[in-house]
């Protein structure tokens, strides 16, 4: 009995969000609900870009610190040579998240720039920014499946440390 209540109003919810759904997508959109949705991809692009100045913040200090292990054999320090094409991607896609600014930027300042104008060079240029991030990530991933290898693998794990 509860089964079927709880059955019966997950059925009552869905067919009015689906009735008010259909409504919403019937009323015209206007040039405020557009500008919002650019300036919802333009936080989202701006957000992306945070993420990838920490992920390369982040990265700095595996390759100067300390605190971690090196690894002694060549072949695998020569997978931290990955941080290289990560940071450039993850460059390249702060570069496309500043792009989008920039084209959200011409829309409200230039009187030539059309939300149709606007709202495509946006897609282009966060789209890039994500595929960019991918491949950035992909970078640090193969490095830290290989690190994890080496750790799992390696019976001794550096040498002892001397007091300083």
């Amino acid at each position: 009995m509860i089964m079927s209540t709880y059955t019966l109003g997950a059925c009552t919810l869905f067919t009015r969000f689906a009735c008010a759904a259909s409504g919403l997508a019937q009323t015209p959109v206007t040039d405020r609900q557009n500008t919002k949705s650019l300036e919802a991809a333009v936080a989202f692009a701006q957000s992306l870009a945070q993420w990838e100045f920490i992920m390369i913040g982040g990265s700095l200090p595996l390759l100067v610190g300390t605190s971690h292990y090196r690894p002694e054999k060549l072949w695998v320090r020569l997978f931290y040579l990955l941080f290289l094409p990560a940071w450039l991607c993850l460059g390249v896609s702060i570069y496309g998240g500043i792009r989008a600014q920039e084209a959200y930027l011409a829309y409200l300042l230039l009187p030539t720039t059309t939300i149709d104008g606007a709202t495509r060079a946006l897609n282009e240029h966060i789209g890039k920014q994500i595929s960019w991030l991918w491949v950035g990530l992909g970078c640090f991933g193969v490095w830290l499946l290989v690190y994890l290898f080496w750790w799992v693998s390696t019976k001794k794990l550096g040498q002892e440390r001397s007091p300083s």
